[in-house]
């Protein structure tokens, strides 16, 4: 590529994610939020099929939470990619998924759509649950 052509897809991901004219910025002047967001980002200038995120909003308060469930969805949009989303964060994975699968002990143990994930039976699942403070649907 060339250095024009480059500068404009780092541009356009930067400005698909909320930071727009922050290419000379160090990462220690980037809040949390906005560290996440430089990271998505970064994956957004390759055009990837495929997004693994590792615990995207750990460490983040409430509402930069949000604001980054909502950039996964988009950023799946814009590039019309599968993500993958590591977290224990179930909000969060409710937020971003069509499918929960939930892994215990080096297996998944459970695969679901969200619709049906808090139908289950599963001990553990209800535990993990009702210790990240989510209600049975029914």
């Amino acid at each position: 590529m060339s250095e024009k052509e480059i500068q404009n897809r780092v541009a356009h991901a930067l400005e698909i994610v909320g930071l727009a004219k922050t290419e000379l910025k160090m990462p220690a002047e980037l809040s949390g939020g906005m560290r996440k967001r430089a990271a998505i980002a970064r994956l957004i200038v390759y055009e990837p099929g495929v997004i693994l995120y590792d615990e995207p909003t750990s460490g983040l308060d409430p509402i930069t939470a949000m604001q980054i469930n909502d950039l996964i969805n988009a950023t799946r949009q814009e590039l019309n990619a599968t993500s993958i989303v590591v977290t224990h964060d179930i909000r969060s994975a409710m937020e971003v998924a069509d499918r929960i699968a939930f892994h215990h002990e080096g297996n998944i143990i459970y695969i679901a759509s969200k619709e049906e994930f808090f139908k289950t039976d599963n001990p553990l699942i209800l535990s993990f649950l009702e210790n990240a403070d989510m209600k049975k649907k029914e």
